[in-house]
């Protein structure tokens, strides 16, 4: 019963904590895309991008710590899904990784570098929609 209550309250940190969203044009959502393959094909030399309908960028950036806990946490049920990237741009020190490291994921990328934020900045933690 306990974990029940949890459900809403994680909803309303996540709806509180995200701020205000920009539209972006198609053209940025492609651009994303290219950037999202790009490094992707950098950091794994495969050129199978194309299974992939969403990335789930994983950081320690922006204002609420919590939220970005939360985000990481809800988001590890999709590790199973194939047509899933994640791209993680965090050491665990801030905030709790330990799904991803349990085992062994072909869609996850390690960004230990922090070289995609460079390419492609991030205030928060963010699922991006592949075209």
């Amino acid at each position: 019963m306990k974990n029940i209550l949890y459900i809403p309250l994680l909803a309303c940190l996540l709806s509180a904590c995200n701020g205000n969203q920009e539209n972006h044009s198609e053209a940025t959502s492609l651009d994303t895309t290219a950037i999202i393959q790009q490094f992707y094909t950098d950091q794994t030399q495969k050129n199978d991008f194309s299974k992939y309908r969403q990335a789930i960028i994983i950081n320690e950036r922006g204002l609420c710590l919590n939220c970005n806990n939360a985000f990481s946490l809800c988001n590890a049920k999709d590790l199973d899904n194939d047509s899933t990237l994640f791209i993680i741009s965090s050491d665990g020190t801030q905030i709790d990784i330990s799904p991803y490291l349990s085992t062994q994921h072909p869609n996850v990328i390690w960004d230990s570098l922090y070289s995609f934020d460079s390419l492609l900045p991030m205030n928060q933690c963010s699922i991006i929609t592949i075209n």
